[in-house]
Formats: C-alpha cells, sequence, structure tokens
C-alpha cells in the first residue's frame, strides 16, 4: 500500500472582513444594537476567535459548512462609546496559524454612541409688542441647542395655539429654531414640549414649558358706559365748571385706555385697584362749550387686541 502525506505549510488568510451593526445607520451604534464581524477565509479554518483586550476570547459562529465563511456578533452595552475594535486571531486545517487581522478590509467600521444628547437654552419668543403675549398672526420662536448633532426634530416639537410651525437647524445639526402663527382662536398658554434623537437614535431626556407666552386673539369688549353731569338741576345738560365723569368697564384686563372728551385728551383712572377692568376720566366744563359732547374710548388688551366705542351725549 502507498500512504500519502499532503504538505500545507501556507498561512491561511482573511479575505473579507467586515463590520457593521444593526442600527438604520450602520455605522453606528447605541446600546442594545447588535454588532456583527463577517469574515471570509482563502481556505477552511479550524479555529477562528476574537482576542478581546483583556485577553479573554470569543467565538465565531460557522456559517455553511466549507470552514471558510464566519461571523460574530454582540451586543452593545450602556456605557460604551467610541470605535468599535477587534483582534482576530485564526488557524487553518493543518495548523498554521494566520497573522492577526485588527482592521476590515472593506473601511467599514462601526462607532459607539451610548451617550443621550441633551436639550439646552430651550427659550420661547414672540413678536408682539410685548413679548409675553401673542395674539392672532403674532409669530411664536421656540428655540433650543443640544449637545450634539441630532436628527430633525419636527415631528417631535409641539407648540400649542399655533398653526404652520416651521423646524430649521444650524448645518452643524446643534442650533434649532421652530416658528409658528397665533392661530385664529387660540387661548391660554403656547406651551411646548421637545423631544429629539441624536444621529445613533439616542433619545434626549423630553423638555417641556416652564415659561411660556400668553395666548390672546379675543378683542376686549366695554360695558356699562356712561356719561354723567355734576349739574344737580338738569341731569342733561352742564355749565361751566361742571364735571363731565365718564366711566365704563372692560370685559378683561386693558391697558390705559385713552379717552376724548369734548375734544380733550384725558387723564384715566383705574378704579378697579390695579384690576385694569374699571375706568373713570373727569372732564370740567369751559366757558366757551356748547353743543352737543362727544367722546370716544380706545383701548387694547395686553396681547394688542383693539376696539373703539364711541358715543355721544347732548350737552346744553
Amino acid at each position: 500500500s502507498t500512504n500519502s502525506i499532503r504538505i500545507d505549510t501556507g498561512i491561511p488568510e482573511l479575505e473579507r472582513v467586515s463590520l457593521a451593526s444593526n442600527n438604520p445607520d450602520n455605522s453606528t451604534a447605541m446600546a442594545g444594537d447588535q454588532v456583527t464581524l463577517t469574515v471570509h477565509s482563502n481556505e477552511a479554518l479550524q479555529t477562528l476567535i476574537l482576542v478581546n483586550t483583556n485577553d479573554t476570547v470569543e467565538s465565531f459562529t460557522q456559517v455553511g459548512t466549507d470552514g471558510k465563511h464566519w461571523v460574530y456578533s454582540r451586543e452593545v452595552l450602556p456605557g460604551e462609546t467610541g470605535a468599535v475594535d477587534f483582534r482576530l486571531s485564526f488557524m487553518d486545517l493543518v495548523g498554521n496559524t494566520g497573522i492577526e487581522v485588527t482592521q476590515t478590509t472593506d473601511q467599514s467600521s462601526v462607532e459607539m454612541d451610548t451617550t443621550l444628547p441633551e436639550i439646552l437654552n430651550d427659550n420661547i419668543t414672540s413678536t408682539n409688542e410685548d413679548s409675553n403675549w401673542g395674539r392672532f398672526g403674532d409669530n411664536i420662536t421656540l428655540s433650543f441647542s443640544t449637545s450634539e448633532a441630532i436628527q430633525d426634530p419636527s415631528d417631535n416639537i409641539t407648540i400649542e395655539g399655533l398653526t404652520g410651525i416651521v423646524v430649521v437647524g444650524n448645518d452643524n445639526k446643534t442650533e434649532w429654531a421652530a416658528t409658528g402663527q397665533v392661530a385664529s382662536e387660540a387661548s391660554g398658554m403656547a406651551n411646548y414640549s421637545i423631544s429629539v434623537k441624536d444621529l445613533t437614535g439616542n433619545v434626549a431626556n423630553p423638555v417641556t414649558s416652564s415659561t411660556s407666552i400668553n395666548l390672546d386673539t379675543g378683542p376686549p369688549s366695554l360695558s356699562d358706559v356712561v356719561l354723567s353731569t355734576s349739574n344737580n338741576i338738569n341731569t342733561s345738560y352742564a355749565k361751566a365748571g361742571d364735571n363731565l365723569t365718564l366711566i365704563f368697564d372692560s370685559s378683561e384686563y386693558v391697558e390705559t385706555p385713552v379717552v376724548t372728551l369734548a375734544g380733550d385728551n384725558l387723564s384715566v383712572q383705574d378704579t378697579s385697584s390695579g384690576a385694569g377692568t374699571s375706568w373713570r376720566a373727569v372732564y370740567t366744563v369751559q366757558d366757551g362749550d356748547n353743543g352737543t359732547v362727544a367722546f370716544s374710548i380706545q383701548y387694547q388688551d395686553q396681547a394688542g387686541n383693539t376696539d373703539d366705542n364711541v358715543t355721544t351725549t347732548v350737552l346744553g
């Protein structure tokens, strides 16, 4: 009989080494994602192991039966950051040991990011003359920054009482502004909430409004508008030296009204202890005043909603 022995002194090689994650961006990974090393060798291998930095080892799983295709997967743990590195040690069926491999063959890589982004410096402003208020048509802008680049947050920003919200960010994706218009029937507060994801998919702790803008789209109205005279002989007339007193109430707080009576702008007194809902103006009749006296009251609420009320009475 004839015995034959096959001699193999060739060093095995890894023809393909590729690294990817199951993250939507397979070059990044967050906690809970799977990172997978795929290896193809030029010949069947007896062993293929991943050597950890502490010299412990992890085994690959063989794919198929030819001994040339291998795969290794692991889960990214909380707190891991930076590039996924590896060291591969392998041996062919004869016992030839390959040169350890620490890089991929296709330039693939995975960056681990398990740090949650932070939402910073959130602030809400109004184009209203009083920046604490917003009326119909005013623009309200919510601005904020983030500790790192984030995905477009448009679907995760809400601001109550606004329509047509548009979100824009800077080139670095760390400075953001969401702007919308006050809706026609908005009321209450423009309360907001912000939730964001970084480019890897880590979700920040959401932020909700601690301060906001008062929304008021309804015009104020006046009631109990009364013009009286101090003439105690005929309450429908006034003579020189008599006082004409105009009193009225408003449906809500209004800024100090502008009252014109007998052609003069009068000083107006708040008689509601600062509540801005009851008012009084006094005019002293002058020599030469005759005929019909007209008065007008112009007023607006804190948001700038306005209305006019003009009434006339007879002065003899």
